[in-house]
């Protein structure tokens, strides 16, 4: 499955910060923001067509790149192929 095949609807919330570090928030950012999540979708499909490996589980779709960690964090319904 590549990033174009998910469907991002499920996305309850995102985060960006630097890699190899908790995702507390102490080296990066969560949000609910409809438009932070929408980032965090398309820098995660653009590493995907990039050539970058994701990281896609029921609870969440990631992407490392340069240092730092994408993350979209999805609701209980988990992930699902359109």
């Amino acid at each position: 499955m590549n990033a174009a095949d998910i469907d991002f609807s499920r996305a309850k919330s995102s985060y960006s910060g630097k890699a190899d570090k908790c995702c507390c928030g102490c080296s990066g950012n969560h949000s609910e923001s409809p438009l932070a999540i929408k980032r965090q979708i398309n820098r995660i499909r653009k590493l995907a067509a990039e050539g970058v490996e994701l990281d896609i589980n029921e609870s969440y779709i990631a992407a490392e790149n340069k240092g730092r960690l994408y993350i979209v964090y999805l609701n209980d319904s988990g992930v699902s192929q359109v």
